[in-house]
């Protein structure tokens, strides 16, 4: 089961949400890259080097709205996998994140 976003389904929501970067972004050429990388690392990774000369108001824009954009990918991936909820829900401890960003 997969993130059905912006017409595809993603494999992760990292692909979803990278995806989501390159076209508001103005990078849609970026779109067929992310959908054929396997590794999500590898997809924040490539987008992150290919991203990096964006019009900095728009990048600035997208700092506005990307913590929703990836609320909402979430919300997605919750609703069609309702047993992550649980799993996430009982967790105890400390959940390692590979990076340094808020999510």
């Amino acid at each position: 089961t997969g993130i059905y976003h912006l017409g595809k389904t993603w494999p992760t929501v990292e692909h979803a949400y990278q995806a989501a970067k390159a076209s508001f972004l103005d990078k849609p050429w970026l779109i067929p890259i992310i959908h054929r990388t396997k590794d999500p690392i590898q997809v924040k990774r490539r987008i992150s080097y290919e991203l990096y000369d964006c019009d900095p108001e728009l990048v600035k824009e997208w700092n506005k709205i990307r913590v929703n954009i990836m609320e909402n990918l979430l919300q997605l991936k919750l609703t069609a996998l309702p047993c992550l909820k649980d799993t996430l829900l009982n967790t105890t401890g400390v959940i390692v994140e590979g990076t340094t960003d808020l999510f």
